[in-house]
């Protein structure tokens, strides 16, 4: 991703990846996983590619880790319900 990527493109690609089981370890089994590869958008010569562009998200597993526990401790803090904020993730698509 580019310099300039926002955390909501973020987010937002690494729930497409996990969506489309496009995630991908390097390097493979049976070795200790040193980076986690979330894939999504189209190939640069399909159709869609224009709107929806090849993106990759390339953490580490503890990183990624860290990602979630600060990610799900903000949410927690959020004086919305469950579903409420559900409903506000889903509007995102």
């Amino acid at each position: 991703m580019e310099e300039q990527t926002t955390l909501l493109q973020v987010v937002k690609s690494l729930r497409h990846a996990l969506t489309h089981a496009n995630i991908f370890t390097r390097p493979p089994a049976p070795r200790a996983i040193e980076d986690i590869v979330f894939v999504c958008g189209y190939p640069v010569n399909h159709r869609k590619a224009k709107d929806q562009p090849p993106r990759l998200v390339l953490v580490s597993p503890e990183a990624l880790q860290e990602f979630f526990e600060y990610w799900f401790k903000m949410l927690a803090s959020l004086p919305i319900s469950g579903y409420e904020l559900g409903m506000q993730l889903g509007d995102l698509e």
